[in-house]
C-alpha cells in the first residue's frame, strides 16, 4: 500500500483489508519458525546419537568400514545442516518478520491516548501547511485517524516544506 499526501487517503477498510493479509502472512512465517525449530532439535538429537556412536566405537574400524571422507562427512554433517537451518531461519523467517512487524507497526492509527504528542504534533503541522490541512480533512471525510506512516510522512514533509520556507509562521 502506498500513502501519498498529495492523493486520496486510503479508507479504513483498504487498511483493514491489507492488515489481515499481513497478519496472515506473519502467521505462516510463526508457524515455519516452529517447523524449524522442531526440525534443529530432532536434528540435534541425531548429532547426538552420531557423536556417541563415533566415539563408542574405535576410529581406526570406522575408518575401515565408511572409509575416511565418509567420516568426516558424517562427523561434519550436523555442522552443515544447522548452518543452513540458521541461514534460512534469518533470511527467509526473521527478516520478512521484521518487515512485517515494522508494516504493521506504520499502519497502526494514531491513538490519542497511546500517542498524545505525535497526535498534537500532526495538527499542528496540519494548521501550518496547506497540503497536510488537505490530507487532514480527507482524512476527517473517511472517518479515520492518520497511521503512524502517515506521521513520518507529514513529518518530513513539513520539515522540508520548512526548509524552503513555504509553511506559515504562527
Amino acid at each position: 500500500m502506498e500513502f501519498d499526501l498529495n492523493k486520496t487517503p486510503p479508507s479504513s477498510q483498504t487498511l483493514a483489508e491489507h492488515r489481515k493479509t499481513y497478519t496472515l502472512q506473519m502467521n505462516t512465517l510463526d508457524v515455519k519458525k516452529k517447523r524449524i525449530k522442531q526440525f534443529s532439535f530432532g536434528f540435534s538429537i541425531l548429532a547426538l546419537l552420531m557423536f556417541f556412536l563415533l566415539s563408542y566405537f574405535d576410529i581406526v574400524y570406522l575408518i575401515d568400514i565408511l572409509g575416511l571422507g565418509m567420516l568426516a562427512l558424517t562427523a561434519l554433517s550436523p555442522f552443515m545442516v544447522a548452518g543452513a537451518v540458521a541461514y534460512y531461519n534469518v533470511y527467509h523467517i526473521d527478516k520478512p518478520r521484521y518487515e512485517l512487524d515494522l508494516y504493521m507497526l506504520h499502519h497502526t492509527e494514531l491513538e490519542p491516548s497511546e500517542h498524545p504528542d505525535e497526535c498534537v504534533q500532526f495538527l499542528q503541522w496540519c494548521k501550518h501547511d496547506e497540503t497536510l490541512k488537505h490530507y487532514q480533512h480527507q482524512l476527517a471525510e473517511l472517518d479515520r485517524k492518520p497511521t503512524m506512516y502517515e506521521y513520518i510522512l507529514a513529518k518530513r514533509w513539513f520539515e522540508k516544506a520548512e526548509e524552503l520556507g513555504k509553511t506559515t509562521a504562527s
